[in-house]
């Protein structure tokens, strides 16, 4: 998997592909939060791309809490169509 940090201004910004979608290619760019040297960008970097390796999406945060998500899940479980 291809991928890179580049400083724009004063911050650091890792990007990498995750593939081909519909015949193009699909490419995403995010700021290293809390790296100040490109040595803690391209660490950021080898953490974000072995975490959608493991788990094939990119982590972003959620409103959802626990309690919701184990409530929507037990109220699915049950219904097969």
């Amino acid at each position: 998997m291809k991928g890179g940090v580049r400083k724009r201004g004063n911050r650091w910004y890792y990007y990498f592909d995750l593939g081909m979608v519909d015949g193009k290619r699909k490419k995403i760019e995010r700021p290293a939060e809390s790296a100040q040297t490109k040595a803690e960008a391209e660490s950021v970097l080898r953490r974000k791309i072995l975490e959608y390796e493991n788990a094939g999406t990119i982590f972003k945060p959620s409103e959802m809490t626990l309690h919701i998500f184990l409530c929507f899940g037990k109220s699915n479980m049950y219904n097969y169509d």
